[in-house]
């Protein structure tokens, strides 16, 4: 199987796309036990990275982390999943050459772009994904930049002969909101334009903002971990939710 290119990507920032992909690349990493990387082209913000920084920092200095981490690595024998940053502008480029430098075959790479899409290399780059998840909200601005964004992007995937392969979900649900509301969305708004939607959603929740902390009692975003089933609890964040949602899409084509 050749390395897959998947992006958690939008035109808003503040989406949640940086985590989702944190989540997802954990639980295929250190779960599943495939190969993955993560590419992180958000400069200069570059977060992925710097959260990675600032793990790695807790994880020698805190002796309970420590210990986490040697566990983690006796059990599946790899090391935590490299994360690149990329300034260049040719990112498939720069993709190539991290594929040839690597002594193992990624089966996926994890693209982290910019909040907001203004470069042309960047809509080069996301229009060139094998992927891509798009989390969209229920909120009439944002669904109209998130709808907009897609279906740029479809009708790209549509002539490359991957249509089935941009999937919108739904994120930061409003559980006052009636079902219904949702539900006319897709039926009315996005049904209408050839977009899918997928099944598991996300409910409003700071710990979707929370990474590892010294007296943290559980892991939920970390890039050294796989977020643990406490932390999970009510948010579809699991090998047989959303997680496997996604595996069974990137592994259908």
């Amino acid at each position: 199987m050749s390395t897959k290119y998947i992006s958690f990507s939008s035109q808003k920032g503040g989406v949640g796309k940086s985590a989702f992909t944190i989540l997802i690349s954990g639980i295929l990493y250190y779960e599943r036990g495939y190969n993955v990387a993560i590419i992180d082209c958000d400069y200069p913000q570059f977060s992925i990275k710097k959260q990675r920084e600032r793990e790695k920092k807790q994880i020698m200095s805190v002796a309970a982390f420590n210990a986490m981490a040697k566990a983690q690595f006796e059990r599946i024998k790899k090391k935590p999943y490299p994360v690149f940053t990329c300034e260049h502008p040719d990112i498939p480029g720069f993709a190539r050459e991290v594929i040839a430098r690597s002594p193992v075959t990624y089966d996926y790479i994890f693209f982290d772009f910019p909040g907001t899409v203004n470069s042309g290399h960047t809509v080069k780059a996301i229009k060139g994904m094998d992927y891509l998840f798009i989390p969209m909200e229920a909120e009439r601005k944002v669904m109209e930049s998130t709808l907009e964004f897609a279906c740029t992007l479809s009708e790209v995937f549509v002539k490359a002969g991957k249509g089935e392969n941009i999937r919108l979900f739904w994120n930061r649900v409003d559980r006052r909101e009636k079902n219904s509301l949702y539900l006319k969305y897709e039926e009315e708004v996005i049904k209408p334009l050839n977009l899918r939607v997928m099944t598991h959603s996300f409910p409003q929740s700071t710990r979707f903002r929370k990474e590892i902390e010294e007296d943290a009692r559980s892991i939920f975003i970390s890039t050294f971990f796989a977020a643990m089933k406490a932390s999970t609890k009510g948010t579809a964040i699991n090998p047989d939710g959303f997680a496997g949602e996604v595996l069974t899409i990137i592994n259908s084509g």
